[in-house]
């Protein structure tokens, strides 16, 4: 029992931050850059949660919302999912002019139920990105990094 409560409090605190598990690059060079690189990472997160009260019941997240307040159901529940982890597999190759062609697929499982979702999937060369992003209402770079799952206070977007 100590070990659940454990890890029910500290398992939200359990993160790595997109971080490369594998990367190949090629032995060919240009202006001391590889011509080709590609790697695979992953965001791995753990969530967790235990409603003491209930009221929470079939909530992935605590949702202030979603509270059943009128209700009758009073148990206490527990809640543990990997769905926010992030798997990404990107890829950069670089042109005889320096120039620069990414390309980037992220996934993860929060495609409800823990169904698998494709978060982006693009080319990007000089001026040009085809594909899927969130960029086109604003630059995500300029976001703050955060462990809050939906976003920064001044981020406006849809999950």
């Amino acid at each position: 029992m100590r070990f659940l409560f454990f890890l029910m409090v500290f398992a939200p605190l359990i993160t790595l931050g997109q971080e490369r598990l594998l990367t190949v690059r090629s032995k060919d060079s240009i202006h001391g850059r590889p011509v080709l690189q590609s790697s695979l990472g992953a965001n791995i997160k753990l969530n967790s949660d235990y409603d003491f009260f209930g009221g929470l019941q079939g909530s992935e997240t605590f949702n202030v919302g979603m509270i059943d307040v009128f209700g009758t159901d009073d148990s206490p529940s527990s809640n543990m999912d990997l769905y926010q982890t992030q798997l990404k597999l990107e890829d950069i190759y670089f042109e005889k002019d320096c120039d620069r062609v990414y390309a980037i697929v992220e996934a993860d499982f929060c495609g409800g139920n823990g169904q698998f979702r494709l978060r982006k999937a693009y080319v990007e060369s000089r001026l040009w990105q085809i594909g899927q992003n969130w960029n086109n209402f604003g630059d995500e770079m300029i976001w703050p990094n955060i462990i809050e799952w939906e976003g920064p206070p001044s981020g406006i977007f849809y999950i």
